[in-house]
């Protein structure tokens, strides 16, 4: 029994304590080159597909000589040579479209860079800078050749997965502190665990065996854990992990499926899914 008391007490530490905020699947783009600089399509209403650089240390313009100027303004460009003035003009843009991010009524300065494409023989259109990759989320993926940016689904996932991670920091304080009231509150009350031959079902036989096994004592445990595979489904965090119990004179290893999800405003835990537990093994051996 002791094996499978391990294995339920870990599964409650790793539950509490594993829901970091993630970088979830995002829309991916192939990437072009100009010479060695990465570029991307972006589209532009009204417009055919345009070849913008992609410059993470850069600010966002447009090609002079590819939109129809308006007013001139005087701006400082930045760059590894230093900060210089030019002259640069506002162009509205009504639509921009990067996969199937979209901007309406932008307004970008646009400049001459007809300079850049000489080194690879093709005409760019604008510089894709970090003001904009930013907003997008986007990432530089140069191994697989691809730009991701993050969607607005996307976007809303990770915003749940942070708050379910500051309730379940919350949740692991209480645990360790073994306030009883506010680990209850962390439970939702038709919850299930499953660890080994044991199985608990509802809030109230929770909270009987973390009183019999856990509150108000003390163990000298070191938890290791990893999490992975993060799926958001309505108002529910699934995710994978793997984790190891250090006791003195035990370690267990295991790995499993874990879900919580909202209720009343605050992040429950609902499932902990049956681990699968590697033997005991002495520490330090």
């Amino acid at each position: 029994m002791k094996h499978a008391l391990s294995c339920i007490w870990l599964g409650w530490l790793v539950f509490f304590s594993v829901l970091p905020v993630s970088t979830l699947a995002a829309q991916e783009i192939p990437l072009e080159y100009c010479d060695r600089l990465p570029a991307i399509r972006v589209e532009v209403v009204g417009e055919k597909p345009m070849l913008f650089l992609v410059d993470t240390a850069a600010t966002s313009f447009l090609n002079l000589h590819s939109f129809f100027p308006g007013n001139l303004k005087e701006v400082e460009i930045s760059s590894y040579r230093g900060t210089a003035v030019t002259g640069a003009r506002e162009v509205s843009l009504p639509e921009m479209r990067i996969g199937s991010y979209r901007f309406a009524g932008v307004k970008m300065l646009a400049i001459d860079l007809s300079e850049l494409g000489k080194n690879c023989g093709r005409r760019i259109d604008g510089i894709l800078g970090a003001d904009l990759l930013e907003k997008m989320g986007a990432t530089i993926d140069f191994k697989r050749q691809i730009a991701h940016f993050m969607t607005t689904a996307e976007r809303q996932d990770e915003k749940l997965i942070a708050e379910a991670n500051q309730d379940m920091e919350r949740c692991l304080a209480a645990l360790n502190a073994s306030d009883e009231k506010t680990v209850a509150q962390c439970l939702d009350p038709q919850i299930t665990l499953f660890a080994m031959n044991t199985q608990l079902f509802r809030r109230e036989e929770a909270l009987t065996y973390l009183q019999a096994h856990y509150f108000h004592r003390t163990s000298g445990a070191h938890l290791e854990f990893r999490s992975s595979n993060f799926h958001v489904v309505d108002e529910a965090v699934w995710f994978e992990y793997d984790f190891s119990l250090i006791t003195p004179g035990n370690a267990v290893h295991a790995r499993g499926m874990a879900m919580c999800h909202k209720s009343e405003g605050h992040w429950r835990i609902a499932n902990v899914g049956a681990a699968i537990v590697e033997p005991e093994i002495p520490a330090g051996k």
